[in-house]
């Protein structure tokens, strides 16, 4: 993924993530680190991101990343 991209993303996406990790955390200064914590390991996967397919792919995403950094962080 080219830097121009993931911040596109980043830009697009990150409010909802945010609003989602709210929700599950409940702080806001947890939850921004959660918001980092996803975009790092989605972009740290090098995984082609089809615009058509962004919408659905990151909400997806979030999820697989939140629940295990919900377990390490609260354990």
């Amino acid at each position: 993924m080219k830097n121009e991209d993931a911040v596109r993303l980043f830009d697009q996406y990150s409010d909802d993530l945010f609003r989602f990790a709210v929700s599950y955390v409940g702080s806001k200064h947890d939850a921004e680190d959660i918001v980092q914590e996803v975009f790092l390991k989605i972009l740290g996967k090098h995984i082609p991101i089809i615009k058509s397919t962004e919408k659905t792919y990151l909400p997806c995403s979030y999820g697989t990343f939140l629940f295990p950094f919900l377990n390490t962080y609260y354990s």
